[in-house]
């Protein structure tokens, strides 16, 4: 139990500190404003098994999220194929696609196998990293030492477990061969268990250099990271975390002296990390960690330059992390709401005010505005910390509002009684054409805004209620 317990410490911490922006702090696999409820849903067997499983997953910038399924069912939102992986010590990860409905059983004493009726092809695609870890080890961990990153005594012995990971990832690559063989898998899923197995031996020789760096020298050293450096643009970009982590570990171990250190904590580390980036990496792996660089200053509030800002824009061909800096980037001088009217319908399902009236309504106080929807999971495991946050500034100068985007009436209030979303909670009517949409960009949601006491914006994405850089933001305002 207690080896339990440290691993799901370890894991909290790794999904807070794993070179994380946020929202100015978290970002999540949002969901699509605009989108009809098209969840992935994952289903316990009613098998006697324990009821709470726990698992873990990355979006497209490599932040992680935490699920847990605590009753029999579960529903994941997603926008894109993700690795799940099962917060356990073997940390097997399973391909999910959205919209996906899945099951899950147990496959032995400690392992769980996932399962999709009547789809053989997905079925062995999702059991193909439960049965390569069984007989291969790890092939993810956080913070787990293996035999082969030890710390040696020699070059011979250095170079011997160099041949050790090399030979791993062998038995790995004839595993993948042989699988795909006897079973039948996408040649997608092919790509992306070769792209894991190859960034995985990868990883295992930058800890194991790593480790050994005063045996290898500073010379050797630096040439072993430019021949990775090369090696890792040949992997090839796959938008997984494996892969990803492999990626920002290069980079970190060619930027800092302090190890695996993601994070760009003053403006030095931060250019050093981004220009790096910017002249070492290519395509999309070049995207993703110039990205990374972006907003991980600006999670530390660390100034970004105009002319770093137009290099990113120049260089960088991923729209999507193109939006989401914009999104990310603080407007401290925001538009006033005063620009929109759209309204509101009230929980009593019969009153209808304004965005303006009920900013007026508080003038002279802080005001969240939760923007949200029944549908969406994100959304809905916010709440419990919103909640939270109302109660330890239930006496101070601050509003809370909830502003769902629900387009069935019933819904939005069945949600809301769900999460006790009673007091200055608002449907937000014909959300599609409203100008509050249109002003501040509200394509993904769950979205948090905070507003002055003048009715100015202070941030059209601020951090989530999970996030304590929202307290630190909400506490300098509120002075």
């Amino acid at each position: 139990m207690k080896y339990i317990l440290n691993l799901s410490c370890a894991l909290i911490i790794f999904l807070m500190l794993s070179f994380n922006y946020g929202n100015k702090g978290k970002s999540n696999v949002y969901a699509k404003a605009n989108s009809s409820d098209s969840a992935t849903v994952i289903t316990i067997d009613n098998n006697g098994m324990n009821k709470r499983l726990s698992f873990y997953y990355h979006d497209s910038l490599s932040n992680g999220h935490p699920v847990t399924i605590s009753n029999t069912q579960k529903r994941i939102i997603l926008n894109a194929p993700t690795l799940l992986f099962e917060t356990s010590a073997k940390q097997i990860p399973f391909l999910i696609y959205p919209g996906e409905r899945i099951s899950i059983k147990y496959a032995g004493t400690d392992s769980l196998s996932l399962y999709v009726n009547g789809n053989d092809q997905r079925t062995n695609e999702l059991n193909f990293f439960r049965k390569l870890v069984k007989e291969t080890g790890n092939i993810y961990y956080v913070f787990d030492v293996r035999p082969y990153h030890k710390k040696t005594p020699d070059l011979p012995s250095f170079h011997q477990l160099e041949e050790t990971i090399n030979n791993l990832k062998d038995v790995r690559l004839k595993f993948l061969n042989d699988y795909k063989t006897k079973l039948q898998i996408s040649n997608e899923f092919a790509e992306i268990a070769l792209n894991s197995i190859n960034s995985t031996a990868f990883t295992d020789s930058l800890i194991l250099a790593y480790n050994n760096r005063e045996l290898l020298g500073k010379a050797f050293y630096e040439k072993f990271i430019q021949q990775k450096l090369s090696t890792i643009n040949n992997i090839g970009y796959k938008p997984y975390q494996i892969y990803q982590m492999a990626c920002v570990r290069c980079l970190s171990m060619a930027t800092s002296n302090t190890g695996f250190d993601y994070s760009a904590n003053d403006n030095r580390k931060f250019e050093t990390m981004f220009f790096f980036a910017l002249n070492n990496f290519e395509g999309k792996t070049k995207d993703f960690l110039i990205t990374k660089a972006i907003l991980s200053a600006h999670n530390a509030d660390i100034g970004i330059s105009k002319e770093v800002l137009k290099k990113y824009n120049e260089q960088c061909s991923n729209e999507q992390f193109i939006n989401v800096v914009k999104y990310e980037i603080v407007k401290e001088n925001g538009p006033i709401l005063s620009t929109t009217r759209d309204n509101l319908l009230a929980v009593d399902g019969k009153t209808i005010t304004t965005i303006d009236e009920t900013i007026s309504k508080h003038k002279g106080k802080l005001i969240v505005l939760d923007v949200w929807a029944s549908w969406c999971i994100p959304c809905r495991e916010e709440t419990p910390s919103l909640i939270a946050l109302k109660k330890q500034y239930q006496n101070k100068s601050i509003v809370f509002e909830s502003i769902s985007i629900d387009k069935d009436v019933k819904n939005w209030i069945k949600a809301g009684k769900e999460d006790s979303l009673h007091d200055n909670s608002f449907l937000l009517l014909n959300f599609d054409k409203s100008l509050f949409k249109k002003t501040f960009k509200i394509d993904i949601i769950p979205r948090y805004l905070l507003i002055d006491k003048n009715g100015k914006m202070i941030n059209d994405n601020a951090p989530r209620p999970s996030d304590p850089k929202l307290t630190l933001l909400i506490d300098r305002y509120l002075k």
